[in-house]
């Protein structure tokens, strides 16, 4: 059944806290590469304010070099080196799927790190004011500038002319943007460093830098974009969705990425929870079906001070091998859930037609069935007029029940999955 965020329970569960004081971040230490000064066209005090986030996202970028090694060098992926003449995006095929190898070595993973490192030099970061209210991203990577700050649709013509006039310019990579919200900042500046809300900015902050990398490390390459296919990405390994933010982001986290708990009352949105977080499954192959509705837990606010805390990164790095410290810290990373369904909201994965009471999917799935558009099998009219009560929807199934094949509650198929226990090997 539908169910959505208890503000209450997530007090209970810690997940918000109702004096809104934290332990103030101290990480230390350098940042990536892709952290400095001169890759940000932001304004000093914005890139101060961030720095936290920065240190998290290299943390967590190390976490996720053997997954990195997979992409880089590119020709692992395309089976040849960069050259500037893939910018003509002649007889060119993007893959399908990516496969991950986790047995790779420690000189897989060192030139992983110096591809990196060059990727860097060709991506700008900005802030944007527009993306979230007008589109809803969290963050976005741009495969060309067009000095647009509301950030629109490119068109597959403007990449082409931007990839040839960085080919001709003599570069071998392709020229990146990417933007984060600027609502990350809000309580940034106007929040002190012990604030509950400023701790959750920081912690996603860092989350999405790493998410916008995960796609960058692929349409880097001039070979990711093939006008035949648009911007259509491929799959990794066994996950279900074509997301490469996603996939990297589940990666280090054990099969499951962060996100804001969103309200649902009209207009709602993460802040009427107080920016509390929760974890959303990634689905994958190995599960036998897409369910019905997404469990997602919220986060409690002692794992996102931890992780941002000093103390945390060494006592779960020490004693291990410089290199190697990918998996001990994947399994420190791993959310934990309680017994209880305590703080928790059902997130429906199909959308019901007002006007002929029908449920279909949503989003992108890699099992054509379970995909956008196509009708919900074996679900109960419970689950679906859950769903429409929660939306504020609406439909008088009457003598039209046995026409989508709803079924009683006792006689359905499960209606959610809670992947407590990942799928995704540590």
């Amino acid at each position: 059944m539908a169910k959505a965020w208890d503000l209450s329970e997530l007090i209970r569960i810690g997940a918000k806290r109702e004096h809104g004081k934290c332990r103030v971040p101290d990480l230390t230490g350098p940042n990536h590469l892709f952290f400095e000064r001169d890759r940000w066209d932001v304004d000093d005090d914005d890139y101060q304010l961030l720095l936290p986030s920065m240190r998290l996202a290299t943390r967590l970028l190390e976490v996720g070099m053997p997954y990195v090694a997979n992409f880089l060098p590119s020709s692992k992926i395309f089976g040849s080196a960069q050259e500037s003449s893939h910018a003509e995006h002649a007889d060119l095929i993007c893959p399908d799927l990516i496969p991950l190898n986790l047995s790779l070595d420690a000189t897989d993973v060192h030139n992983a790190q110096v591809e990196l490192a060059e990727i860097s030099k060709c991506v700008t970061w900005y802030i944007n004011e527009h993306m979230y209210a007008e589109r809803g991203w969290n963050g976005i990577t741009r495969l060309t500038d067009d000095g647009d700050t509301h950030f629109r649709i490119i068109e597959s013509k403007e990449i082409e002319r931007s990839d040839m006039n960085a080919a001709n310019a003599g570069t071998l990579r392709r020229p990146l943007v990417i933007a984060i919200m600027d609502l990350y900042l809000v309580p940034m500046r106007t929040n002190p460093n012990d604030s509950e809300i400023r701790l959750k900015a920081e912690f996603m902050a860092a989350v999405t830098m790493v998410h916008e990398i995960g796609h960058a490390i692929f349409h880097q390459d001039f070979r990711s974009f093939n006008p035949e296919n648009a911007l259509a990405e491929p799959f990794v390994e066994s996950d279900c969705v074509n997301e490469l933010g996603k996939s990297f982001i589940a990666y280090i986290f054990s099969g499951y990425h962060p996100q804001f708990c969103i309200a649902h009352q009209p207009g709602g949105n993460f802040g009427h929870l107080g920016w509390s977080l929760c974890w959303e499954p990634v689905h994958t192959l190995q599960e036998p079906r897409r369910p019905y509705f997404d469990i997602l837990h919220a986060i409690p606010v002692t794992y996102i001070e931890e992780k941002l805390t000093q103390s945390w990164w060494d006592s779960n790095s020490r004693g291990v091998i410089p290199g190697q410290l990918s998996d001990p810290l994947r399994t420190s990373l791993k959310p934990s859930f309680p017994a209880s369904e305590m703080g928790v909201c059902r997130k429906a994965n199909f959308s019901v037609d007002t006007t002929t009471g029908q449920a279909t999917w949503k989003g992108v799935y890699r099992i054509h069935r379970f995909s956008s558009g196509r009708p919900v099998a074996g679900i109960s009219r419970e689950a679906v007029t859950s769903e429409m009560q929660l939306q504020g929807q609406t439909f008088d199934f009457g003598m039209n029940e046995d026409e989508h094949g709803y079924g009683n509650e006792a006689h359905s198929s499960p209606e959610a999955v809670d992947k407590r226990k990942p799928t995704r090997g540590t």
